[in-house]
C-alpha cells in the first residue's frame, strides 16, 4: 500500500518538476514498503541511495528554474534542499549502524519533509512563477 498518493494539491504546473515529484513519491513509497515488509538493509540502503541521487537531480532542476526566473527566495529554497540532503545522509549513516530503530524515523522524516516542502515552499515559488506567467494556471 502506498503511503503517499499523488493528488492535485501537489501539482506545481511545470511538467518536469511535477514528474520529478511523482518519481520522488514512488521512491518514498518503495522505501515504505521495504520497511513494512522487512526487505532488509540491502534493499533499504539501495532505496536511500536512489533517493539521495534523485533528490540531487531534482533539486538541481528546481534551483536552476528558480534562478532562471530570479525567484527572490531562491537561496532559502536551496538551503532547505541542502538541509534535506544533510539529514538524509545522517539518517542513512544512523540506519547503517542501527537499522531496526531508524527505519521508522527515515520514513517519518521523508513524509513530513516532502509534504511540508511541496505544500509550503514549492507552492510559494509556484505562486511567484504564476505571476510571471511561467506556470500554466489550472
Amino acid at each position: 500500500m502506498s503511503i503517499i498518493k499523488w493528488n492535485e494539491d501537489l501539482i506545481i504546473g511545470i511538467g518536469n518538476i511535477d514528474e520529478q515529484h511523482r518519481h520522488l513519491i514512488n521512491i518514498i513509497n518503495e522505501l515504505h514498503l521495504a520497511v513494512e515488509y522487512a526487505e532488509g538493509a540491502g534493499a533499504i540502503l539501495r532505496l536511500l541511495d536512489e533517493l539521495h541521487r534523485y533528490a540531487h537531480q531534482h533539486f538541481g532542476a528546481e534551483e536552476a528554474l528558480l534562478d532562471r526566473h530570479d525567484y527572490p527566495s531562491k537561496e532559502d529554497h536551496a538551503e532547505e534542499h541542502r538541509q534535506f540532503i544533510c539529514r538524509l545522509d545522517e539518517l542513512k549513516t544512523g540506519y547503517q549502524s542501527s537499522s531496526e530503530v531508524l527505519t521508522v524515523h527515515v520514513r517519518d522524516f521523508l513524509l513530513s519533509w516532502f509534504f511540508n516542502h511541496i505544500r509550503t515552499s514549492d507552492m510559494e515559488y509556484k505562486q511567484y512563477l504564476e505571476q510571471k506567467k511561467v506556470v500554466l494556471l489550472r
